[in-house]
Order: C-alpha cells, then structure tokens, then sequence
C-alpha cells in the first residue's frame, strides 16, 4: 500500500492512503469544476483527504516513522518529549503505547527496516537513543497488562533503552543502514556525523533477544569506553576493528559503538542518505551558520568496516613499506643501505628547511611580478 504519514505544529499525525488521491479529492465550493482546490497557502492542486486521523501530542509533532512490515502501525515524536505508537486499526485518539523519550524536543525518529524491534530518537538534549519496542510494549502499555503498570510503578528508561551516547549539538537526523541491523547512523548541528554499530558493544548483540534486557546507565561515565581503548592501544580489542581510536577529539574515550565520525561539514548537517546499493556510503548535506552550503559524497574506509582479521592480513602485505618509513627517525642508521633515499622524506630537518626556503621563494615570485609592473607603468606614465 502507498501511504504517506505527516505531523505539524497542529499536534495532530495524518495518515495519506495514495490510491484513494481521485476518490477522495474534495470539492471547493467556491470551484465548481471539482478539480483545482486553493489551499490556506495559496498553493493550488488536487487536495486529498486524510484516511486517519491520530490524536494524542500536545505540542508540534516533529517526525514520523511507518513500522516496516506493517503500514498499519506507526510512530511519531514532538516537542512535548513523547514518543507514541499508532494502530489504524485501533482508536485513532489514543496511542497504543507512550513513552517519555526526553526532558525536552523530540526531533527525529526511525524505525530499523532490518530488525523491526529497534527505534532511534534523538533531539534537543543531544542524546541519540536506541529503543526496544518489545519493552516499551512490556513496560509502558496499560492495554497490554505492562509489568511496571500492574505494579503501580512507572517504567524507567533504564527498561527501554539499549544504547544513549550523546553529540556536541542537537540531533537533526537519524536513520538506520539498510544494509546491517546492527548500523544507524545520526547528525547534529555541531556540524558531525556519527555512525554507530551495535555489535561493537561489548557483550551485546542487538539481534539476540537476551541483549535488550541490558540497558547503559546514563548517569554513569563509560568506563568500557576507556578500557576498550587500553585494549585496542595493545592490539587485543574485543571485536575487532584497527580504526578505534583511543580519545575523540573533545578529550574523552569514545563510546564503543562509535564506528566513525564524519567531521568535514563546517555548519549544522541538516540531511543524510545511506546509498542503497553501496554499503558505507553517504551523503550529506550541511546548511546554515553563515557558512556556505554543502553536500558531500564520502564513503567510509574499508579498514575501519572489516573485521580485524582481514585487515591485519592486509596490512601485513604492505608491512614492509609502512614501517620501514614509520622507523626512519628512530633508527641509528645502520640498516639504511637499501632505503636510504627515504631517509630525507621522512621529515629530517634539513630537508624541512629546504622546503621552508622554496614556500618563501615561491611567495616572493607570486608578489614580485605584480611590483615590477606597477613599477613599469609608473614609468611609462612619466616618460609621456
């Protein structure tokens, strides 16, 4: 079925049925040919009426989610910080499941194609969410005899939440890799794009049903993170990737689903799109803070994505070249013999000071030509 879902400062989620786009194109009455409406914006077209109607948000509903195999049920997130759940075939004025998703702002939500339990949120506070629908369902749902609701006692996010890793920004976009259940991807107006993987945490598979009963603890620093990068400093990290890098560039271990940051917009990243048929590639667009817009095209590298094994066999072909220029500086210069060509290239202080001395005369060259002009129509003047 071709539906189209949308949510608006009028509080309100509507659900367009496509098919119905000739049937249920309204008549104006100020138009009689039944054809051509106006709308309150003056934008003239065919007006379709909505098949569904949900009512529960109290303030401007900022995104919306279809579940994947089921168009039938649907998510919306608002600035009044919930995140409720929609059934058509259910009363269309109250969400089947509700839950608190932030102090504040709610702006983006989507749901994973490839394993339909997992939703990511992320908004105004910064913080970017991965929720279990299984436990919202358990948790949160009176209609569903919720374990913390027949206690008398209200769900915590601890419950719900199997990943909440936080940007520099607020959270603009996110979406999940149609590639890998485990990948999603979100972007913030600091101007990052971050790309997580959930099989990188330690201990945890986001397939496994056992791996949503474990929640991280906000309120507590990422100790893990600081170990998993001890570990990969001695080459001993548990799942694998040579890419990790041991402190991001705000001075703090980083998370260990954190995959990789693309850092190369320089104003708010306001959309992205995975590529559907080239894994690890994206596109991205940055718009704003009076800096001129871009989109960009970049992939991320093979030897970050595969598995450590393949590329320590990788790297070991070329082993020799890397290191050997790696060494130079260190070495006494005893086994120079058959590289010693490369000596000067790795940065020797002599060579640095040639290269300084050819930058100022290349400088001179671009200013002297536009003096001895100047100069020469100076004296041409005079000599008229």
């Amino acid at each position: 079925e071709y539906k189209v879902a949308s949510g608006g400062r009028d509080t309100n989620v509507l659900v367009w049925h496509l098919p119905d786009f000739s049937a249920n194109a309204a008549v104006d009455s100020s138009n009689r040919n039944g054809k051509v409406t106006t709308n309150e914006s003056g934008v003239e077209g065919v007006r379709l009426n909505a098949q569904y109607t949900f009512k529960g948000h109290t303030d401007t509903v900022e995104d919306v989610a279809f579940h994947p195999t089921d168009s039938n049920i649907l998510c919306s997130v608002s600035d009044d910080t919930r995140l409720l759940f929609w059934d058509s075939r259910c009363d269309h004025g109250k969400p089947v499941n509700a839950v608190k998703a932030s102090e504040v702002d709610v702006h983006v939500v989507d749901w994973n194609a490839l394993n339909t339990n997992l939703i990511v949120t992320g908004g105004k506070d910064k913080i970017v969410k991965v929720w279990d629908w299984r436990k919202i369902g358990e948790f949160s749902s009176p209609r569903k005899g919720g374990k913390k609701q027949q206690e008398g006692e209200t769900a915590s996010e601890k419950d719900m939440v199997i990943m909440s890793h936080s940007h520099e920004g607020e959270i603009l976009r996110a979406s999940w890799s149609p590639h890998d259940e485990n990948v999603f991807a979100s972007a913030s107006d600091d101007g990052c794009l971050n790309v997580w993987d959930l099989s990188r945490k330690k201990g945890t598979n986001s397939s496994d049903e056992e791996a949503t009963t474990t929640a991280n603890d906000n309120d507590k620093p990422n100790t893990d993170g600081a170990t998993a990068g001890a570990e990969n400093d001695s080459g001993e990290g548990d799942d694998g990737n040579t890419n990790k890098p041991k402190k991001s560039r705000f001075g703090e271990a980083p998370p260990d689903e954190l995959l990789f940051t693309h850092s190369g917009h320089r104003n708010p990243i306001t959309d992205f799109q995975w590529n559907p048929h080239d894994p690890w590639t994206v596109v991205s667009s940055g718009s704003g803070a009076n800096v001129a817009s871009t989109c960009q095209f970049w992939r991320i590298s093979d030897l970050i994505t595969r598995p450590k094994e393949e590329v320590m066999q990788e790297l070991e072909k070329h082993s020799a070249y890397i290191c050997g220029r790696a060494a130079k500086p260190a070495e006494s210069g005893d086994d120079t013999e058959d590289t010693g060509d490369d000596t000067s290239d790795a940065g020797d202080d002599p060579n640095t000071k040639e290269e300084d001395f050819v930058k100022r005369e290349e400088e001179n060259m671009t200013r002297n030509p536009s003096y001895e002009t100047a100069q020469e129509e100076a004296f041409e003047a005079m000599d008229l």
